[in-house]
């Protein structure tokens, strides 16, 4: 499954790996945590967050890296989120996987909304991710073709064995900021 996230993620969503998934005030954080703000040599600012997240900033720019070696929630969301509406979308017969991945998305959903910063509503979360997957082009369903790897039936035979709920319930059993990266 890890080939098809891979190409799936490049395919429909390499815009959004360059932005977050949800409203994120890096400048909010930063001053919320000053007293664990450390000045590197080269002019970054560096903040260890609790679960194993790193952001650092320097002229504005932004980067968060999840070190928890779990899983970066924000990138699961992505894929999760796009999983789910090309299962939705583009499968004329999506069977059980669509309610399978649509609980497993809740549990996403909720975690991330949790712990962003600062935190925002399951609702406000699920609006802002139905506006980036409404963005799509026209063609979004034809990227899932055998030559791409993206078949949908290939993926639906393989996301109930690499998705199971307990490799789910390992990346969200440390609470952290749900970043995108590294993603897969």
């Amino acid at each position: 499954m890890q080939a098809y996230a891979i190409g799936f993620v490049l395919l429909t969503s390499g815009a959004a790996l360059a932005e977050p998934a949800f409203p994120f005030d890096p400048d909010r954080l930063f001053a919320d945590h000053a007293a664990l703000v450390e000045h590197l040599p080269d002019g970054r600012e560096r903040l260890q967050m609790p679960g194993g997240v790193e952001v650092t900033r320097r002229d504005g720019d932004i980067q968060a890296i999840d070190g928890s070696g779990k899983g970066a929630v924000g990138c699961v969301l992505l894929l999760l989120s796009e999983l789910e509406a090309a299962l939705r979308l583009c499968d004329p017969h999506p069977g059980p996987e669509l309610s399978e991945m649509q609980k497993r998305l809740a549990q996403v959903i909720s975690f991330s909304a949790k712990n962003a910063y600062p935190p925002i509503s399951e609702n406000d979360l699920r609006a802002l991710l139905s506006e980036q997957l409404a963005a799509r082009p026209a063609g979004f369903c034809s990227a899932f073709t055998p030559e791409n790897d993206l078949d949908l039936e290939s993926i639906k035979a393989h996301f109930l064995r690499d998705l199971i709920p307990s490799s789910l319930d390992t990346v969200l059993e440390t609470p952290r900021l749900p970043v995108i990266n590294p993603c897969f």
